[in-house]
Order: C-alpha cells, then structure tokens, then sequence
C-alpha cells in the first residue's frame, strides 16, 4: 500500500498507530518509502492478507460498528465512539469473510475527538 502524506509524515504515523490499536488483526507496517522524483517519498504499508474475503455490506458493517460501540455520526462512512473518529469506514475499505461471520477495517482514517 503505497500512501501519499503531504507534508507531514508524523501525523500520518500518530493515525497509523490509532488504526493498529484498533484494528490489529490487519495491523499496517511500515516496510520502506518509496521515491518518486527528487523531492517526493511516500511510506509504502503492507498489512496481512485476508484470504477469501469479500467487500463487506453496509448493513454488516453497520452492525460490526455497533458491536464496538461505535456510531454513526450521520456522515456517509463517519463513526465516533466519543474517543476515536474513523473516517471513510465504506465497502470499498472494509472486508467480511465469505460467511460474513469476521469484519475487517483495511482502510480508515483514525483521529482522537
């Protein structure tokens, strides 16, 4: 997973860590950078692979939040549970096993409220 940063790498690092605190089954590592041009390097994750998986519904990631005890702040993809604010928390981004029994958060952008 090669992912663009901007400027500040720091802060990029604090959310890495709130993700893998919360989500550790699919912890990201940071496995080098990636040079692009002489002034653009971009970390490049890796996290472990989920075999089987499909892109999980909205219903059930709806219910996997809940369980949590994360809700929905009403924005498309946006959860609290009043400590963490996970954002882009889609489809695209979340992964149920093919009996849908296991959900997990491959993507997300995790901040502290």
């Amino acid at each position: 997973m090669l992912v663009h940063v901007g400027e500040d790498i720091l802060k990029l690092l604090d959310r890495i860590t709130l993700y893998n605190r919360l989500f550790p089954e699919v912890a990201l590592r940071l496995v080098g950078f990636h040079v692009m041009g002489a002034e653009n390097a971009y970390p490049v994750f890796s996290q472990p692979f989920i075999d089987g998986a499909r892109f999980a519904t909205e219903e059930e990631i709806a219910l996997y939040m809940q369980s949590r005890r994360f809700y929905s702040t009403g924005e498309d993809g946006v959860f609290t549970d009043g400590t963490y604010l996970l954002k882009d928390i889609k489809p695209k981004n979340v992964l149920a096993s093919e009996n849908g029994l296991a959900i997990f958060v491959i993507d997300a952008d995790v901040f502290l409220v």
